[in-house]
């Protein structure tokens, strides 16, 4: 494991291949893109790391954060009035030239024992306040004001300061390292829900892999509690043997400042309800915590105090928060939160919740700069959804990569049934660029949500090449894709759901494909029909049933194990079959590839 203390040119190819992977919204599933994070060895007898999930669609960002110099310890305040404000104005407290609406420095700060300033000294212009002192068992809400600006929250007075340059790796500032976290693999599956809790496992940053090493067992003590989450220490420092050691809160090693950015996408399922369960999120921990959905301030839990928690349940649209002794502070809905903040969802309102089917931007805050505690529990069963995406690959499959300045670059266009882009019908509905691995993901600019294809005047759409990296060609055939709903046998189609197809492959190279995750309503999933065609037990008619005798339950563990018949291992496709009161009837093959709108295709 990589400690991290306080302390192409392009080569020409005859062609290229694309893919675009595509999202399958199923009312009987939740469907999102799953990678397993492997198990790494432990450092001793008892101790491991945990199986951990990447998430579809979403980013998350790590910052660490220090005063006077990253090594140094935070754990001892300066001890005169003058170290004092040259602290408070040092790293990312500072610059000393900045005046923040009164406040000398940027106007949020990280410090330890800020309320006790030696005797006679004054720090009120340099930040000691009500947004930077304790809030003890409630929290400090209205630190940042209801709606986010150009994607940030923005401070409530301070000259409406931007906290950019706490959370935005593109902006510089002093005092302040990012670190992304791919695939944000924080959080282990437990039947449906997606979970991080500190005092349960500790989690730390590993700069080889760029992701979590998530522990099975806690550490840190606090009193005489242990499980914080300090995530840029090292196992090695908080475990002895095994086991967590005796470091505590307010040891040297312990890095306090950090903060942690997380933006994803999610849809609203059927009724609110994933797998018989009401989606939500909870949160609890300390300090400062604010989620926004769609650029709307939702759950408030800012400032610098004991464990606090918030709650949304996305059926019922209720909003929580609650302080550290359960009372309740804040007794909301997401509704009452979209109005204060003077913003509705694009899709409206189904009650005191979002619309079925319709999706939404995610966008979580989250920082410690109170010097002691560090708790982290979070729980959620958010229907999280791939993004249809497209990937350039060169002739032999793997990515093009596309530095800055050499991107492919592509326009999109809803087109009539003849793909012309400059017919009648046709019009631009968004232009796109491949990032640094040569993908780029279809989200809409203004919101940053899936463009859900299905609301389009037409089903037709066309991909055009624009620009292409140094030493690749352009492509020479525009690429047409169709977008087809899924469809019930009585031809309803359910909503939110469907295919993007590419009609022109042997023109184009491009090809359609799907990273999806179909998460079960429980641990046991079926092998339907096994056997090769003409075999005892397999069933080639989609409209009939196995004979019970022939089903082949197996769990999730079990898939990891599973070989497949040409001996590899690893489980190669999993068929979801809906439940009977949302049973769908497939058409014969011939029916489907003759008539794709058929019922059920």
């Amino acid at each position: 494991m990589a400690e991290l203390g306080k302390t192409q040119t392009a080569q020409a190819a005859l062609g290229w291949n694309a893919r675009i992977a595509t999202s399958l919204m199923m009312i009987c599933a939740m469907l999102a893109s799953l990678m397993v994070a492997p198990l790494r060895s432990a450092q001793a007898a008892g101790l491991s790391t945990i199986e951990t999930v990447s998430l579809p669609s979403t980013s998350m960002q790590l910052f660490d954060y220090w005063g006077a110099a990253q090594e140094a310890p935070d754990n001892t305040p300066p001890t005169s009035c003058n170290a004092w404000k040259s602290y408070l104005t040092s790293g990312i407290n500072g610059p000393s030239t900045l005046n923040s609406g009164g406040v000398q420095g940027e106007a949020l700060k990280f410090a330890k024992d800020l309320k006790w300033p030696p005797s006679g000294c004054d720090l009120g212009n340099w930040g000691s306040n009500a947004t930077n002192l304790s809030a003890g068992d409630s929290v400090k809400q209205g630190i940042v004001q209801a709606a986010l600006k150009d994607d940030y929250p923005v401070l409530n007075g301070y000259g409406d300061a931007s906290l950019s340059y706490l959370f935005n790796p593109a902006v510089e500032h002093e005092g302040r390292a990012h670190y992304e976290v791919v695939g944000a693999n924080l959080f282990k599956l437990d039947g449906n829900y997606l979970k991080y809790n500190s005092k349960e496992n500790f989690a730390a940053y590993n700069t080889t892999t760029s992701q979590f090493d998530v522990y099975n067992k806690a550490a840190v003590q606090t009193g005489s509690n242990v499980g914080q989450f300090f995530p840029f220490n090292t196992a090695d420092q908080v475990f002895t043997n095994g086991e967590a050691n005796n470091i505590s809160v307010t040891d040297a090693a312990i890095n306090h400042y950090f903060g942690l950015g997380m933006l994803s996408t999610f849809t609203q399922p059927l009724g609110g309800v994933v797998g018989g369960d009401d989606m939500v999120f909870d949160f609890s921990g300390d300090d400062d915590m604010w989620i926004f959905i769609d650029g709307a301030l939702v759950l408030d839990l800012g400032g610098s105090h004991a464990p606090a928690s918030g709650s949304i349940n996305f059926r019922t649209g209720q909003v929580t928060v609650k302080g550290n002794a359960g009372q309740i502070i804040t007794s909301s809905s997401l509704r009452q939160q979209f109005s204060a903040a003077g913003l509705s969802p694009p899709s409206g309102w189904q009650g005191s919740t979002f619309v079925d089917g319709t999706r939404h931007r995610f966008s979580l805050f989250y920082m410690e700069r109170g010097n002691y505690q560090s708790n982290l529990e979070i729980t959620t069963n958010l229907n999280y959804m791939p993004a249809a995406h497209i990937q350039k690959t060169d002739i032999t499959g793997a990515p093009v990569k596309t530095p800055a300045g050499s991107a492919a670059s592509f326009d999109l266009y809803n087109t009539g049934s003849d793909y012309d882009i400059t017919g009648a019908q046709a019009r631009n509905i968004g232009s796109f660029s491949t990032d640094d691995d040569g993908a780029i993901a279809f989200v809409d600019k203004d919101t940053g949500a899936q463009m859900n294809f299905g609301l389009y005047p037409t089903s037709y759409f066309v991909l055009k090449e624009t620009a292409s990296p140094p030493g690749y060609a352009l492509l020479l055939n525009s690429i047409h894709l169709r977008f087809i709903p899924i469809s019930q046998a009585d031809g309803s189609v359910i909503p939110g759901s469907g295919t993007l197809n590419v009609v022109n492959y042997y023109e184009t190279g491009m090809e359609s494909s799907f990273d999806s995750w179909a998460m079960p309503v429980n641990s046991t999933m079926y092998r339907w029909c096994p056997g090769e065609s003409g075999s005892a037990g397999y069933n080639g008619n989609t409209f009939g049933r196995c004979p019970a005798g022939v089903q082949t339950a197996f769990t999730l563990s079990d898939v990891k194990a599973m070989k497949a018949l040409d001996g590899s291992a690893g489980l190669k496709a999993v068929v979801v079959h809906a439940p009977e009161d949302h049973d769908v009837d497939f058409p014969d093959a011939a029916t489907q590839r003759a008539d794709p709108d058929a019922a059920g295709s």
